[in-house]
């Protein structure tokens, strides 16, 4: 319940600050609120599902000495690292921005895009989510020469936040 009013808290603060930059103004650069309202839902469920902490939880292990028994183990770590963090990806998206989601597009309103788009940004949200997290692993295996464990996944999610568009769109 705490990841949804957390979503839903950071929903609302989204929707408020493009409500009020949109105060007296139809459109900016041919962007209607609609559209803004509409792009922050989406990009809130996107940002569920593409996000990465593989990063820290191999610095965890590493601290630990636990990823020496990963390292033995039959299973690959980078693909129980990812069967991890799918899991994780799918509980937070089901369970936190679906739910979020569906009731601030009930409140603020919500258009979908056509079929074709919907499914071409699929794909696109799939590979980004395997970019995701293959960045992570590699900055997660980085943590074996620093000393500061958290600062990989420090600028991965600043980088991430900034040029992926997430709280400011690329095009605005």
């Amino acid at each position: 319940i705490f990841h949804i009013v957390g979503t839903l808290l950071g929903l609302f603060i989204q929707m408020s600050v493009w409500t009020a930059l949109y105060t007296n103004r139809s459109a900016v650069n041919g962007i209607t609120l609609p559209d803004m309202i509409s792009y922050v839902i989406i990009m809130t469920a996107v940002r569920s599902l593409a996000v990465s902490s593989t990063e820290m939880r191999i610095a965890d292990r590493v601290d630990s000495g636990t990823i020496a028994l990963d390292f033995i183990r039959p299973l690959s770590l980078k693909l129980s690292m990812w069967a991890t963090q799918l899991g994780e990806n799918v509980y937070r998206i089901l369970f936190g921005a679906i739910p979020a989601c569906l009731l601030i597009g009930l409140v603020y309103g919500f258009s979908l895009a056509p079929l074709h788009r919907v499914a071409l940004s699929f794909a696109a949200i799939v590979q980004g989510t395997l970019i995701s997290f293959i960045i992570s692993f590699m900055l997660g295996i980085l943590t074996f020469w620093f000393k500061a464990r958290w600062f990989p996944g420090f600028v991965k999610r600043a980088f991430f936040q900034l040029f992926a568009g997430s709280f400011v769109p690329l095009w605005f």
